[in-house]
């Protein structure tokens, strides 16, 4: 069997975490493709990362991640600064985020189609786009749709998504659209995720991952029944980037064998509760 390389399309992003017994970690390497990458790379020995950053990332930071074995040929520097953020957490697990930087910062960091190697596209690599802003995240599925067919794509979603034409639209193109519980709610306009991945896969998705936090995961295909994946018994020191690194560590689901698929949907949850 032919193994693909992992393509991780994200942000980087410098976090202050604040956790709910007043500890810190302050000036964290983070960002969304951090987390996938690192996923993936407990998994697979290939994974590349797309990202912008800002001029004053810290190179140190891009040779930790070279270390530990992504390639970094995706990375682009930009003029201004690195997105940066508190990440704060509450007793009951619930997390706000103080930005740093200048909201917009976000979208003019966003990663774009020309970004994307095109050497890693001629290997019809599993491409994993994580939350950005809607306009971003479908001018990258549809490029990679476009100049690799055989690319295997998967699709995170973003706070900022609403429901709409716009994200049915980017989630048909792609081969597994994950969204998390609360994200999936304020699409579908209701929190019930059965109801709501069975919605996405009736209107032509192709395969629906909802993130259920300390739940597991749903995962829903057309015309079958819903499987429920339990999360992996863990005790929780410190959340961040689960939902990040279960995305990263998560294939093909829709296409394997029935009793191929329990073993690799168990996966993503058990990456996701690695310290």
């Amino acid at each position: 069997m032919t193994v693909r390389p992992v393509v991780i399309v994200g942000n980087l992003t410098i976090d202050d975490v604040i956790r709910p017994d007043g500890s810190s970690q302050m000036g964290t390497l983070g960002g969304n493709s951090v987390h996938a990458a690192a996923a993936a790379l407990t998994w697979t020995g290939e994974v590349g990362v797309v990202a912008r950053c800002g001029t004053d990332f810290p190179g140190a930071a891009l040779a930790r991640l070279r270390a530990a074995g992504a390639d970094t040929a995706g990375i682009r520097p930009v003029e201004g600064p690195t997105v940066r953020n508190w990440v704060i957490y509450e007793a009951d697990g619930t997390r706000n985020w103080v930005y740093r930087t200048p909201r917009g910062r976000g979208a003019e960091v966003a990663p774009r189609p020309d970004d994307v190697p095109e050497a890693w596209l001629d290997r019809a690599p599993v491409m994993h786009v994580a939350a950005m802003p809607l306009a971003a995240a479908a001018a990258i599925v549809g490029s990679v749709r476009a100049r690799a067919a055989g690319a295997v794509i998967t699709l995170d979603t973003h706070e900022d998504w609403r429901r709409g034409a716009g994200v049915l639209d980017v989630a048909r193109l792609v081969d597994v659209f994950m969204p998390s519980r609360e994200e999936l709610a304020e699409i579908a306009g209701y929190d019930d995720p059965e109801r709501a991945a069975a919605e996405l896969t009736g209107a032509g998705v192709r395969c629906v991952v909802v993130k259920l936090g300390g739940d597991g995961a749903l995962v829903t295909r057309p015309a079958s029944p819903a499987t429920s994946v339990p999360a992996a018994p863990v005790e929780v020191v410190d959340p961040t980037g689960a939902g990040d690194s279960f995305c990263g560590a998560q294939r093909k689901p829709a296409q394997r064998k029935p009793a191929q698929r329990r073993p690799a949907q168990r996966r993503p949850t058990t990456t996701a509760s690695r310290p």
